[in-house]
């Protein structure tokens, strides 16, 4: 059980450290600790507190100089602030996330526009919008931990960059205007945006981290539960021109409040006065995870997970669309979809606090093979399709919330500045895949490796085959490579060490 708080002796030591010019107490811009302390660029700021007490023990400097400076700080996992953090990052990420994952329904709608229509790069537009955050985080996570008190600047300038997409976008006519504004445009802003609550996240959640980051991810699913109806309605109201003009409005209105009330734990102010945490300079990477076999294990796993995952959210409408089912009806497969993700994200979360991360992994990437292989595969009715839609959505939309669980089992500890750094590793890994799936999934579309009669709808209505035959495929391969490390023989070690 990790401790909530450290004794005199341990405290003299960090600060001896400290004073040595040791860099291994300063975490990163002090985001947080496994303890649950406060440990900032400098040991006047200490504050410790355990789950059973309620007073706090405040450690001051022993300089003469230096009068002591005490910071109350809400503990970590639990209390008002925590969860109040916590519902705030599921908002945060419902509104960042809700409109690329809902962009199935635009592109269902782009292929029947004449400005649009015959195009097969409109995946590409979902793609992007996507794949860029996940690509970004990698090269953002650093120079968030060195500006902690620039998080707010950050995200307020990525709510701007998402309102100017949907501006943009809204005057395009050609495809590749909607891939440089929907597409590129929102993934930069969502970057800015959204990148900065995993930094927060981690000064408030350290045991429950999984459970949070579950939490917090499923805001995407909640979202995309509402919002593939409203832009159904609005774009055969109105057309894309004016659905994307008032998503733009919307998501500044609700957007803005959310992020008046996302504080950090941490008073980073206090820290930014001091001149060391103003001008030290940015640490480097500590790249020796790289050696660790578990870490191979998590980032193939990873990597093949990511390539299949976002393809069926892209094309379940037009798929539905194409079994000659009604608007309504694909866009409530979408629908289910990301409320199925939902449920899959809080349950995989916590799972992974819980069990064995190698075994919560492979039940996840082989039943979400299944599920494509013979439930998307062989759809010919609503039924089977929304079969599909929750089972994948269980098992393949949790995915990313047990990213914080690979971090500490690769590390060997729960430090918040070795598990961001991980998570940005593996983020930049899913959006690759992401990247790919793209361009790939369009190669596809149309080709077909089954022969059928000329009556037969045909596997994956013959349309679709190698786009399911893809998804499946590296859903599969991402299990076998889980499947592997289970081989490995009881008791042997799971660090980084190993």
């Amino acid at each position: 059980m990790h401790r909530i708080c450290i004794d005199e002796a341990e405290t003299k030591e960090r600060d001896h450290r400290y004073h040595n010019g040791s860099n291994s107490i300063l975490q990163n811009g002090a985001i947080g600790s496994p303890q649950g302390v406060s440990i900032f660029p400098h040991p006047k700021w200490l504050n410790t507190r355990s789950e059973g007490d309620s007073e706090s023990r405040p450690i001051s400097t022993d300089e003469p100089d230096n009068q002591a400076i005490v910071s109350e700080l809400p503990p970590v996992d639990r209390g008002r602030g925590a969860w109040t953090y916590l519902l705030v990052a599921f908002l945060v990420e419902g509104l960042c996330w809700g409109f690329p994952f809902s962009y199935g329904v635009f592109q269902a709608y782009y292929s029947r526009t004449e400005s649009f229509a015959g195009s097969n790069q409109l995946s590409a537009v979902g793609v992007l919008s996507s794949g860029i955050p996940y690509l970004s985080s990698l090269f953002v996570f650093p120079i968030i931990s060195r500006y902690l008190n620039q998080r707010k600047n950050m995200m307020w300038f990525g709510l701007f960059l998402c309102f100017l997409s949907c501006i943009a976008s809204s005057f395009a006519t050609k495809v590749w205007h909607l891939m440089l504004s929907q597409g590129a445009l929102y993934g930069c802003g969502t970057v800015l945006l959204y990148t900065p609550t995993f930094s927060l996240m981690n000064e408030w959640f350290v045991k429950r981290r999984g459970l949070a980051y579950g939490v917090m991810f499923a805001g995407t699913g909640c979202s995309g539960l509402v919002l593939p109806f409203l832009f159904e309605r609005l774009l055969s109201k109105y057309g894309h021109h004016t659905t994307l003009r008032i998503w733009g409005i919307v998501l500044v209105v609700m957007t803005s409040p959310v992020l008046y009330l996302m504080k950090p734990r941490l008073p980073v102010s206090a820290t930014t006065r001091h001149p060391d945490a103003v001008h030290r300079p940015m640490e480097w990477i500590d790249w020796s995870f790289l050696k660790s076999r578990s870490f191979h294990v998590f980032a193939f796993a990873n990597f093949f997970q990511g390539l299949g995952y976002f393809l069926p959210g892209i094309y379940l409408p037009s798929y539905a669309l194409d079994l000659s089912l009604p608007p309504v009806k694909s866009t409530i497969v979408l629908s289910i979809f990301n409320l199925a993700s939902v449920f899959g994200q809080i349950g995989l979360g916590w799972l992974s606090d819980n069990c064995d991360i190698y075994l919560v992994m492979f039940g996840s990437t082989s039943v979400s093979a299944v599920a494509v292989y013979l439930l998307w595969g062989l759809s010919k009715s609503f039924g089977v399709l929304v079969a599909f839609a929750i089972i994948y959505g269980l098992s393949a939309g949790g995915f990313s919330a047990m990213w914080t669980r690979f971090g500490s089992v690769i590390s060997g500890d729960d430090s918040s500045s070795s598990v961001l750094t991980l998570i940005g590793v593996f983020s930049f890994q899913r959006g690759i895949g992401n990247i790919l799936s793209g361009p790939i999934s369009s190669a596809l579309v149309g080709s077909t490796v089954f022969k059928g009669s000329d009556g037969d709808i045909g596997y994956g209505l013959r349309k679709y085959e190698g786009v399911v035959l893809f998804v499946g495929s590296a859903m599969l391969v991402s299990c076998l490579g889980v499947g592997g490390r289970l081989l490995k023989p009881t008791g042997a070690p799971n660090t980084l060490h190993d």
